[in-house]
């Protein structure tokens, strides 16, 4: 039944709409309430390495808590020695849209407008209420502090800390197919400020979802409440961001897409 009614879903050429079965919906809000079961597992979303005076930093998720900023720090101080960044984010299928600033920051500093997000109700409304900096996640709240906000401020617009510090180091930000959601939107910011993006076009799903539990226990239907656009105000939804330098490699998880992204960063530390 799950099968067959999402498979109607998509039919809406729609993101973020998708009905869960018990297992999933069950694992996915114990993932949003920070109470994970034993039988969970959660594999760190952020690991770093260098190649050469490369430094890569792999992020595979920006769900919390898979993501953390604690866990953001320790893989960035492996790479104290590069020369050049490449933010690899092949496969990060999006998360917390809030946790994308761990990141960015690093990359155009600070007091810079990351995205602006309306709900239905804040169609109505001329001038957003802006929001600086980010949740602290070792409160863990930071779902649903994202979600009383977009309910308490219908009309948002988010930044970059005042008091953040951008890494003068080049930057290069790697995006394959199936980087979507909060992926999206991180690689269209970086790329409107300026930042070098190799790969692939993105996936185009940009609506805001959120989880809704239902009647039948275990059962969640994820759906759309929030129209995205990026820092230019440019939509992202169903359109995708197309890379500066094209990898046609990096299309359907294919091979040796790393390796000529790492070629062409490597160029550039020389």
């Amino acid at each position: 039944m799950t099968t067959l009614i999402t498979n109607q879903l998509k039919k809406l050429s729609m993101s973020h709409v998708r009905l869960l079965d018990p297992v999933e919906g069950e694992k996915l809000f114990r993932l949003i309430e920070q109470k994970p079961s034993s039988t969970d597992k959660i594999a760190p979303a952020v690991s770093a390495q260098m190649k050469g005076e490369v430094g890569i930093l792999r992020v595979k998720s920006f769900l919390i808590p898979q993501i953390t900023r604690v866990a953001v720090e320790q893989a960035k101080a492996q790479l104290s020695n590069a020369k050049v960044i490449l933010l690899d984010l092949r496969g990060n299928g999006g998360g917390a849209g809030s946790s994308i600033s761990y990141l960015i920051e690093d990359l155009i500093g600070p007091d810079k407008v990351l995205w602006t997000d309306r709900t239905r109700d804040g169609l109505a409304i001329k001038q957003p209420y802006i929001f600086q900096g980010y949740f602290d996640d070792a409160i863990n709240a930071q779902a649903e502090a994202e979600i009383k906000l977009s309910n308490e401020k219908p009309y948002t617009q988010w930044r970059t800390r005042s008091q953040a510090k951008k890494d003068p180091r080049p930057h290069f930000v790697l995006v394959d197919d199936r980087c979507g959601s909060s992926c999206d939107l991180f690689a269209a910011a970086a790329q409107e400020y300026g930042v070098k993006l190799l790969g692939v076009r993105t996936m185009g799903a940009l609506y805001g979802g959120e989880a809704f539990k239902l009647r039948w226990q275990g059962f969640a239907l994820i759906a759309p409440t929030i129209q995205v656009a990026s820092p230019k105000g440019n939509t992202i939804e169903g359109v995708g961001v197309q890379p500066d330098i094209e990898i046609p490699e990096c299309k359907s998880s294919g091979k040796n897409c790393l390796e000529k992204a790492i070629e062409v960063v490597a160029a550039d530390a020389t």
